[in-house]
């Protein structure tokens, strides 16, 4: 009985698994023109880029359950004082709490 009980167990287990892995996130292949999909689905996002405020680092697609492809972009501020917050961070802040 109670080997019946773990297969059950085990069969629930690998079923919501799969249910699970088909939700998941994947890498914008080549034939997708990321220029094109941010001007049309995320346009303050494009503006940021083309003003080289924000870099793209990733773009990924979902199929919802619609039927109707999703998009998510992973971005970060580029950032011009990467010197000056480092020295801040390493030597001024110390200073200041007397480390």
């Amino acid at each position: 009985m109670k080997k019946h009980t773990f297969l059950i167990a085990l069969f629930a287990f690998v079923i919501s698994l799969s249910a699970c892995s088909s939700q998941k996130w994947l890498a914008v292949d080549a034939s997708v023109d990321t220029e094109q999909l941010l001007r049309e689905k995320f346009p303050k996002l494009y503006s940021k880029v083309n003003a080289k405020e924000i870099v793209i680092d990733k773009v990924e697609q979902q199929l919802d359950k619609n039927g109707e492809m999703k998009y998510r972009v992973t971005y970060s501020h580029k950032d011009d004082d990467d010197d000056f917050n480092l020295l801040w961070q390493t030597i001024y802040m110390p200073m200041l709490l007397g480390d």
